[in-house]
């Protein structure tokens, strides 16, 4: 069944830190580009996720989610501590465990809101997202039942990878209610695909483009239209500093978008 609504409300939860390299990917990339440009649909609203740092961090590099802790860990949501028009912030730590407990305590803030929405966003600072396309590739989808976005397979199963998971609000709702079954001990991506599983939510593989040079901006191929997500995240590490090449590639496709 298609969709009829014109103007899907979709509410975009982006996963940000207090961190400085990630908040500058917020600050200096995506506010300065694509972020700043929602303000042109009024059927879209944000809200970046951040933590406060009161909690203690359990896991302070990503591979220690699949290393560190080989049980399963039992979950429980951020508690919300400050809202703001453009942030939600959470009495949570600054290690890696806090995106999938911001992630859902951001989900269950979507679904009590006063404000109706369609379809939840999950994304995060390395992304950059045509919003035009994001639009009408939304309008696309089926009312219900849509976990949509890049399949990738990792750790022994399939999921939507998280720079792009567009959820509809029944699925949103399944997931708040089934928290509880997650795996806090794995990152949040995959405690999603892993509990989409388990309850019987199929996904919908809808492929994104890895921008990593400018050259990638410049293929010939890529025009404004023809693709909703851009995954941005270039890192280096040279002598124990780190090189991100995020910010120079979203404001080249912002650039590259605007001769349209």
């Amino acid at each position: 069944m298609s969709r009829n609504i014109i103007q899907p409300k979709i509410i975009f939860l982006i996963t940000g830190s207090r961190i400085s390299t990630y908040s500058r990917l917020r600050h200096l990339g995506q506010e300065r580009t694509w972020v700043k440009d929602i303000g042109k649909f009024p059927n879209i609203e944000y809200r970046y996720l951040i933590s406060n740092g009161n909690k203690l961090v359990m896991y302070k590099d990503r591979e220690e989610m699949h290393t560190k802790n080989l049980e399963k860990s039992k979950f429980s949501a951020s508690e919300l501590a400050l809202e703001k028009s453009d942030e939600l912030i959470f009495d949570a730590s600054l290690g890696w465990e806090s995106i999938l407990s911001n992630l859902i305590a951001g989900i269950n803030w979507a679904l009590a809101s006063s404000e109706k929405f369609d379809f939840i966003v999950r994304t995060n600072v390395s992304s950059y997202w045509d919003l035009n396309s994001t639009v009408k590739l939304i309008e696309r989808l089926p009312v219900k039942g849509v976990y949509a976005g890049n399949v990738v397979k990792a750790l022994d199963c399939e999921f939507v990878a998280g720079d792009g998971i567009i959820f509809s609000r029944d699925v949103a709702s399944r997931i708040s209610k089934n928290a509880h079954i997650l795996d806090a001990s794995v990152i949040d991506d995959v405690a999603i695909g892993r509990l989409a599983e388990v309850i019987q939510i199929p996904f919908t593989h809808i492929p994104r483009r890895w921008i990593r040079t400018r050259f990638d901006v410049n293929h010939p191929d890529l025009k404004l239209g023809n693709t909703h997500l851009f995954r941005c995240k270039f890192e280096r590490v040279f002598f124990n500093t780190v090189f991100r090449r995020d910010i120079m590639l979203m404001k080249a496709l912002h650039e590259k978008f605007k001769q349209y």
